[in-house]
């Protein structure tokens, strides 16, 4: 069944809310990407716990948080191809600016764990 995603192209650099927008590198690499450097695991071959455990050793993030963080990326390695993704410069449940909408992707691969 083809799912549909919103993806952020903004990522905030070392946890330190210092954001920069990744359109550039999406485009010049063709590819979407969630961020997240300095987990040293695979979010594909670990559990939801060891994900949150990598994600509480990296970013210094609370159990609940890192937890509510685990379940969103293990959700997105889900994404199979065919899913529709729409690339926003920047949206929240809060956000108080209009959402900058840069394109729509198709997917065309399954998820792979790299940096670009």
């Amino acid at each position: 069944m083809k799912k549909y995603w919103t993806l952020k192209t903004k990522e905030d650099v070392r946890n330190r809310r210092v954001f920069e927008d990744q359109w550039d590198k999406f485009i010049r690499n063709k590819v979407i990407a969630i961020g997240w450097h300095s987990i040293d695991v695979n979010p594909d071959k670990v559990s939801l716990r060891e994900l949150a455990v990598a994600i509480q050793r990296a970013y210094q993030n609370s159990d609940k948080s890192a937890s509510t963080q685990a379940a969103i990326i293990k959700k997105f390695v889900s994404i199979s191809k065919g899913d529709e993704v729409l690339l926003c410069g920047g949206y929240s449940a809060l956000y108080p600016e209009k959402v900058h909408i840069y394109g729509k992707a198709t997917v065309t691969g399954s998820f792979e764990d790299h940096e670009f």
